[in-house]
């Protein structure tokens, strides 16, 4: 994905599979601009959902337009001095690890911090609308919910 194996940054997605295993989908952010937001590579998820799932992928697309957060996601940053994060919902599948993240993304073992984000978090009615389309029922982790005093009252 990217010159000598070197460290990249960009957002993933896991997408289930029809076995009810995980398929870790990176993108690095050099081909989108310098910054691939999840719902611009959104319609490229779907497309590789409906690949994997043999199914219609402009019908998918059509269906599935406006779900970015049905699936479990996340992003690689660069921290600055050769350390990396990697931001997280802190929901990904059962059966896969945020140490796959690094190895896909070529991070540094050492010099990698993993971000818990309520920003990658799924949300319920997105995934619910991702498993209609597929016409499954894989398991997803529940995003945590946010503590009460991190809410400020005049938000």
């Amino acid at each position: 994905m990217n010159k000598n194996n070197a460290p990249f940054t960009g957002p993933y997605y896991w997408i289930p599979l029809p076995d009810n295993s995980w398929k870790l989908v990176k993108f690095a952010d050099e081909f989108y601009g310098g910054h691939a937001a999840h719902v611009k590579i959104w319609p490229e998820v779907v497309i590789n959902l409906a690949q994997e799932w043999g199914l219609n992928a402009v019908a998918l697309r059509r269906q599935l337009e406006n779900t970015p957060y049905g699936l479990p996601r996340g992003r690689v940053v660069f921290m600055g001095n050769n350390h990396w994060g990697i931001a997280h919902g802190d929901d990904h599948p059962t059966g896969t690890s945020l140490d796959m993240v690094k190895r896909a993304f070529n991070l540094p073992r050492q010099k990698t911090t993993l971000l818990p984000d309520e920003h990658e978090h799924v949300m319920l009615e997105d995934v619910q609308l991702v498993r209609n389309a597929l016409k499954a029922n894989y398991p997803i982790a529940t995003p945590p919910e946010p503590f009460a005093d991190e809410w400020d009252d005049d938000c």
